[in-house]
């Protein structure tokens, strides 16, 4: 699948066209046999870097995403396992080299019940602001019409400061909390 996102005071105000004003740009790959599979997915996104420069655009964030899944069990009724890992493209930042760095990883094992899923996610990754691992974990609910959208989720994070509290998402990471303001 391939998915992008312009953004429209770029190329209005510029008069730049549709590929120049790409905010975001994610493509995803995935291939299976005997309910075994392997997926990439590649994301990118663009912006200002000063919004009073119109020509401060530059690509900020770029990230690869590899993993093998796997389904055990009759479709619908079985267990679903992912295993992912991610990797982050420094992209010219203040201390950045051009490398690509590990970024994190997560693991998910989900029981399938018809047209939904219930799962249980981990997942650990790299914060760039304070040069550390943060991890959350959930109990992710999805519908096997969207596989890649969890629907909701209940679990725990970590912040900068290593302090855990409980986290709720609705609609694949908008969190309740911010549903409220």
């Amino acid at each position: 699948s391939l998915m992008m996102q312009r953004n429209d005071a770029r190329d209005k105000q510029e008069g730049k066209g549709y590929l120049d004003s790409l905010e975001e740009l994610e493509g995803r790959l995935f291939y299976s046999h005997n309910r075994i599979g392997v997926g990439y997915i590649y994301n990118q996104k663009s912006g200002y870097e000063d919004y009073s420069n119109l020509n401060s655009w530059k690509d900020f964030e770029r990230e690869h995403e590899f993993s093998l899944n796997a389904k055990v069990g009759k479709p619908s009724e079985g267990w679903r396992t992912k295993a992912y890992v991610k990797f982050y493209d420094q992209l010219g930042g203040q201390g950045d080299n051009g490398r690509s760095t590990f970024d994190g990883f997560g693991v998910e094992i989900g029981k399938e019940f018809g047209y939904y899923e219930w799962a249980v996610a981990y997942e650990r990754d790299y914060s760039y602001r304070t040069k550390d691992y943060e991890w959350s974990m959930a109990i992710q609910f999805k519908l096997l019409t969207f596989p890649t959208s969890n629907i909701f989720g209940l679990g725990a994070t970590t912040d900068q400061n290593k302090k855990t509290t409980p986290d709720t998402y609705l609609f694949n990471g908008i969190k309740i909390d911010d549903l409220e303001d």
